[in-house]
């Protein structure tokens, strides 16, 4: 069954839309990067330790490696199960390009490069990729709300319009690329729409893109 990957920046929107994806669907598992326990534990410290980039972005990689090999023992066990994974290393490479660009200087650019080259050989390729676009206000205030304590990725990045540019630049630039690869992307702009309706949008554009029949 396809494996879909639901992509955005922080404050998008990603974690509600996979998970009203995932009840349209019925037979759907959502996982996230890193997955719940040791490596979610573990990132805390490459949060907190954010100038060494590569390291910052290889231990991502191998969180996403992780979740792949999940995603594989799921469809073993249930081949007739969809996987929807809530962010994937799209964002992994974009957030980390955009953060060497403006902190410093993208000095380790092509190393960071180098790094995701070597990993994605190992990634899963989606069948789908929906990308939920949002403007900066929209996203700053969604992220005021929330009540579970969540923060952005780069704790800087709420105080830092900056970042937020750089990452939407970069996601351009992975997003162009699978485009060129013949990857199927969905892109919805939900900074106007109710949840609701963007769920209701990604459920229908994602019916006629796999060609099935979603409730």
């Amino acid at each position: 069954m396809p494996f879909i990957v639901v992509e955005g920046v922080n404050g998008a929107g990603k974690t509600v839309a996979s998970g009203r994806l995932a009840e349209a669907l019925g037979n759907a598992q959502v996982v996230k990067t890193p997955m719940p326990g040791f490596l979610e534990e573990l990132k805390e410290y490459f949060v907190r330790n954010q100038e060494n980039v590569v390291a910052r972005v290889t231990f991502f990689n191998a969180a996403t490696k992780h979740t792949c090999d999940l995603i594989n023992d799921i469809l073993c066990r249930n081949p007739n199960k969809f996987v929807i994974a809530d962010r994937y290393w799209y964002s992994t490479m974009a957030s980390h390009l955009a953060y060497d660009k403006v902190f410093n200087g993208s000095k380790s650019r092509d190393a960071i490069i180098e790094v995701m080259d070597i990993s994605k050989k190992y990634f899963i390729k989606p069948d789908l990729v929906i990308l939920i676009d949002v403007d900066p206000e929209e996203r700053r205030r969604r992220i005021a709300l929330r009540k579970d304590g969540r923060e952005d990725t780069w704790h800087t990045e709420k105080s830092d319009d900056r970042l937020f540019v750089a990452f939407k630049e970069e996601y351009d630039k992975v997003f162009d690329g699978l485009r060129k690869d013949g990857m199927k992307i969905l892109r919805v702009n939900n900074t106007r729409m109710e949840i609701d309706q963007t769920a209701e949008v990604i459920r229908k554009s994602t019916s006629i893109m796999l060609k099935r029949d979603i409730a």
